[in-house]
Order: C-alpha cells, then sequence, then structure tokens
C-alpha cells in the first residue's frame, strides 16, 4: 500500500504545474508595438519641424551675411569715380545710386542731338571725334547708344558715341566735336512733292515729270523708291543724271504738255559731307505752268 502511493506522487511531479493565460500576453505585445509606432510618428514630426526650422535659420544667416557684404561696396572692373551721390551718415535704401564710375579703358563722348537727325544718326556706320585738346588728330568712333526718349528741357536725344582704342592723352571731361559718315546712296534723291502716283492705277510705280529741255515738254518716267532722306527728299530709281524734273504743280501736267520755266533750274548732282558720298541729289527748281490750253 505505501509503495503504491509514492507511485502516484511521482508521476504528479513530471506534469505541468501552471500556464500563463494567452489573452494577457497578446495585450502586452500589442501595447509595445504601439509604443513603438507612436515614437516613429514623434520622431518623424520633430525631424520635419527641425528640418523647417533649420532650412529658415540658414536662409536668415545668408541674408545676415549678405547685409554685412553690401555694407562694403567694390566694383567689377579698374575705373575713376566721376560722381558721388550720398554724403557721409546718409541714410540709403536698397537700389538708390551711390557713386558714378567711368571705365578708364573704354571711353565715350555724348552728343544731344535733335529729332530730325535721328535716322541719320542710327544708320551712320563710322563716327570721328575731334577734342579741342588736339584738333589734328581724330579718332575713330562709333554709335554705342541712342537715348529712347528725348530730354525734358532741351528736347534733344542723347547719342553715346563709343572710342576705338583712345590714346592715353585723353582724358574724361575733355570736350569735343562729332561727326558722321554714312554709306554712299546709290541713284538720286528728289523732293517728295515731284512724286505723284496716276489716276485710277494704284498698282503702278509712283511717276515723276521729266523736262524736254529743247521742246518744254514733258513726259513721266516710273521710278523704284528708296530710302528716306532727312524726311524730306526720297531715293529714287530710274531718272537719268542732267534730266530736269517737274516739282511744283505735278498733279495738274499731262504726258506731252508744254511748260514754262520760272525758275533757273540746275541739273542732278552729287551732294557730299567731307569725303563720304552722301547722295545724288536732284536740286532743280522746276515749276510748270502750262503754255498752250
Amino acid at each position: 500500500m505505501r509503495a503504491s502511493r509514492l507511485l502516484c506522487a511521482s508521476v504528479m511531479t513530471m506534469g505541468m504545474l501552471a500556464a500563463p493565460p494567452a489573452a494577457s500576453a497578446q495585450e502586452s505585445a500589442q501595447s509595445l508595438q504601439a509604443q513603438i509606432d507612436q515614437l516613429k510618428r514623434d520622431f518623424e514630426t520633430l525631424k520635419q519641424q527641425y528640418g523647417d526650422r533649420l532650412t529658415a535659420l540658414e536662409a536668415q544667416l545668408k541674408q545676415a551675411e549678405d547685409q554685412v557684404a553690401y555694407a562694403t561696396l567694390t566694383a567689377d572692373r579698374d575705373g575713376a569715380v566721376t560722381a558721388l551721390f550720398i554724403e557721409a551718415g546718409q541714410v540709403v535704401t536698397a537700389g538708390l545710386p551711390i557713386v558714378a564710375l567711368a571705365q578708364l579703358d573704354k571711353k565715350e563722348a555724348v552728343i544731344s542731338v535733335p529729332e530730325h537727325e535721328l535716322a541719320n544718326i542710327r544708320s551712320a556706320q563710322e563716327a570721328s571725334v575731334t577734342l579741342w585738346a588736339a584738333p589734328d588728330k581724330p579718332l575713330t568712333a562709333a554709335v554705342r547708344e541712342v537715348a529712347p526718349s528725348a530730354d525734358a528741357s532741351s528736347r534733344t536725344y542723347s547719342v553715346r558715341v563709343s572710342l576705338n582704342d583712345a590714346p592715353a592723352w585723353v582724358q574724361l571731361g575733355m570736350t569735343a566735336n562729332v561727326s558722321f559718315k554714312r554709306n554712299a546712296v546709290s541713284g538720286a534723291t528728289i523732293p517728295l512733292p515731284a512724286l505723284f502716283q496716276p489716276q485710277g492705277r494704284p498698282d503702278e510705280k509712283p511717276r515723276v515729270w521729266v523736262v524736254n529741255e529743247t521742246t518744254h515738254t514733258v513726259s513721266s518716267v516710273p521710278v523704284s523708291l528708296g530710302e528716306m532722306v532727312n524726311q524730306e527728299r526720297v531715293v529714287v530709281e530710274g531718272l537719268d543724271r542732267g534730266k530736269l524734273i517737274v516739282v511744283a504743280g505735278v498733279s495738274r501736267l499731262r504726258e506731252g504738255q508744254s511748260i514754262r520755266l520760272i525758275e533757273e533750274a540746275k541739273p542732278l548732282t552729287t551732294v557730299t559731307r567731307g569725303d563720304t558720298v552722301l547722295a545724288t541729289e536732284e536740286v532743280a527748281k522746276v515749276v510748270a505752268l502750262r503754255r498752250n490750253p
């Protein structure tokens, strides 16, 4: 009997004594995972916030460094200060001009031009600059800039002419004379009133009345128009040099009509400025009147 009870006790010792509840362990794992997920979200939020803050601080630092750099004015090339627009201690704002700087290696002449000369100035290929200090030493130059608007008081346009390879003796502030050269204009130039358009034939070329100096009769000659000269004359092709043309009363004439010359007539001639041919220009003043009704 005793041996039997001991064997039974030994068997019970080898079995599972207790087991933790499964639901409690699952809840613990889920809680830990939730805490980890929350920390990750908080980390990403803080990372974004500090990143934005860091970017803002870097931008403020760059602006502060720029302000320090702006306190010192530096030129991008060598030159001479020709004007000072502020005084010591003056409070300035962004965009306010401080000094005017002239380049020593590039010198210019500034002139004022009336509006009726602008077309000639813009078409000029070369310019010649003569300084009062050395009138026998002309310098070659070229038009660099023509002001887009006229001066309010003088009603003239400022033109800047750049000197080509100005010698060292040319100083800032010197007084100069500027002359311009134009390319030669081919053909003759005639006054605008000499042109007329045949009635009822708008598609044809404009015509000019040419005078027969022997018979004192007129015949119309078609011409091709070129560029304007001084807003009063036009370059034409199709006229022979030495011919006389009618410049007044052109609308009252007909083919072969007799006329009477009441002013001294001059033939076509060549107009020059200095050594440069500007144009061949008609300077005849011929007034046509009927001789026979």
